[in-house]
C-alpha cells in the first residue's frame, strides 16, 4: 500500500487560502472529551523556491487565521483526500539566525478556543435538562454575543449535530464563571455522563460540527467501537514479531492513584458541605483498603456529587494501566479506522516477563509528520 500524503492550508485573516507543500514538522492529534492542538514548522532558507515566502503578515495573523490539515490515504489518489484537522493560529514564533531559520505556528481547534469562553454570571438552570441540551445551549449562546455596536463577535461555526437523549442534570448555579470547556469535559467524567465531540474527527471530515454520545445509563463507555484488528507487540524466543504492528511501547501500571473508597466534597450550602462517599468493597478484600478525596466545590447538586464520586471510584478501583505506544507505519488498522473512544485488544509479551491480553480505551492519539513527509502515529491507551 502506498504511504499517506499531506496537504496543508493556511486561511489567512483576508480570507485568502494559502497551500504549503513543504514542512519541517507537523504535528495534530485528538483527545476524548478534550480540545487539542497543532503545530507546522517550516524552514526559512535563502532560497527563490522558499515555502515561507508565500507567507505574509495576513497568513500569519494570530488570532485572525486558520489552518486546515489533509491527509491523503493513498499519496498518489486524490480521491482519498480528507480534511482531518482544523484551528486557529493562536501562538507563531520565529528562531532565526543571518538569512536561515525556521517559523512555528501553533494552533487551537474548537474545543480548546471554548476553554476561551465563560458561562455567564447569571446563568442557571433551575430545571431538570438533558446533559446534551445544557452543553449545546452554552455553546450556542455563546456564539450569540455581540459587542456594543450589535455585531457578532462569539460566532466559532458550530453547529448542532447528534444529540441522543441522555441524563437529566439541574445544575442550578453550579456553572456560573466557568469556562465552557471546563463544564463540557466536567460532563463527561460524571457517572452516566456523556462523550463529545467536535468535528473534524478521523471519521467525519466536516467542520464543527458538535456531536454527543449517550449509550444508556450504566454504560461503561458512550462513544467508541470495539476496532477489530488488535494491536500487537509480541517478543519471545521464537522471534514471532512479524506479526507486529506496534514499533514501541510504554507500559506503566500506576497503582499510586489506586482508590477503593472515594469520598466526594462538594459545595457548602447554609454552612453545610455536601458530599457523598463510594466504596468497592470487593476491591478492598483484595487489596486492602485506599482512600482518597476529590474536590468539586462547584457543585450544589447532590445528584452530581453521587455521580462524580461513582464515576471516580469505578474508575479507579482497578488499577490504572496507562499505555503509550508507536505504530509501525502503513500497518492496519490505518488512520480513519478509529478514533479516541473505541475499543482496542492489546497484545503483549516480552519474553517471559510479562504476557497479557486486555481491552483498553483509546484517550489521546498524535500524528506527526516530518520533513520526507513519515507519518508516525502514538496512541494512548488506558483501562476501559
Amino acid at each position: 500500500m502506498n504511504p499517506p500524503r499531506y496537504r496543508v492550508i493556511i486561511e489567512g485573516a483576508d480570507g485568502r487560502d494559502v497551500e504549503m507543500h513543504r514542512f519541517s514538522f507537523l504535528k495534530f492529534g485528538y483527545s476524548l472529551n478534550r480540545g487539542t492542538t497543532a503545530e507546522l514548522t517550516l524552514a526559512l532558507k535563502p532560497a527563490s523556491d522558499n515555502e515561507v515566502d508565500k507567507l505574509d503578515n495576513l497568513s500569519t495573523a494570530t488570532l485572525n487565521s486558520w489552518i486546515r490539515i489533509y491527509r491523503w490515504e493513498d499519496r498518489n489518489d486524490e480521491a482519498t483526500e480528507r480534511l482531518v484537522w482544523y484551528g486557529k493560529l493562536v501562538d507563531p514564533s520565529y528562531s532565526l539566525n543571518g538569512e536561515s531559520g525556521q517559523i512555528t505556528l501553533r494552533y487551537h481547534d474548537l474545543a480548546t478556543l471554548l476553554g476561551r469562553r465563560l458561562v455567564p454570571r447569571d446563568y442557571s438552570v433551575t430545571s431538570a435538562t438533558d446533559a446534551s441540551q445544557i452543553l449545546w445551549n452554552l455553546i450556542n449562546n455563546s456564539q450569540l454575543i455581540q459587542e456594543s455596536g450589535g455585531t457578532v463577535v462569539g460566532d466559532l461555526g458550530i453547529v448542532q449535530g447528534a444529540a441522543p437523549t441522555s441524563k437529566d442534570r439541574q445544575p442550578e448555579k453550579d456553572l456560573q464563571n466557568r469556562s465552557i470547556l471546563d463544564v463540557m469535559t466536567a460532563f463527561s467524567e460524571y457517572e452516566d455522563g456523556i462523550d463529545w465531540e467536535i468535528t473534524p474527527t478521523p471519521r467525519n471530515q466536516s467542520t464543527g460540527i458538535f456531536n454527543t454520545y449517550y449509550a444508556g445509563a450504566g454504560e461503561e463507555y458512550h462513544k467508541g467501537q470495539a476496532v477489530t484488528i488488535p494491536l500487537t507487540y509480541y517478543v519471545d524466543a521464537e522471534h514471532t514479531m512479524k506479526y507486529n504492528n506496534v514499533k514501541t511501547v510504554q507500559v506503566d501500571e500506576i497503582g499510586s492513584e489506586y482508590a477503593n473508597d472515594i469520598l466526594a466534597l462538594g459545595a457548602t450550602i447554609e454552612e453545610e458541605q455536601i458530599y457523598s462517599q463510594s466504596e468497592n468493597e470487593t476491591q478492598q478484600l483484595v487489596y486492602g483498603l485506599f482512600q482518597d478525596v476529590i474536590s468539586e466545590t462547584s457543585v450544589s447538586e447532590q445528584a452530581t456529587i453521587d455521580d462524580k464520586a461513582d464515576e471516580e471510584v469505578g474508575a479507579r478501583s482497578k488499577i490504572p494501566f496507562n499505555i503509550k505506544l508507536s505504530m509501525l507505519p502503513l500497518e492496519a488498522p490505518r488512520f480513519g479506522n478509529f478514533d479516541v473512544g473505541d475499543i482496542f485488544t492489546f497484545n503483549f509479551k516480552f519474553f517471559d516477563f510479562r504476557k497479557f491480553t486486555r481491552e483498553y480505551r483509546l484517550y489521546r492519539f498524535t500524528v506527526t509528520v516530518d520533513d520526507n513527509e513519515v507519518e508516525t502515529i502514538d496512541l494512548e491507551l488506558n483501562n476501559l
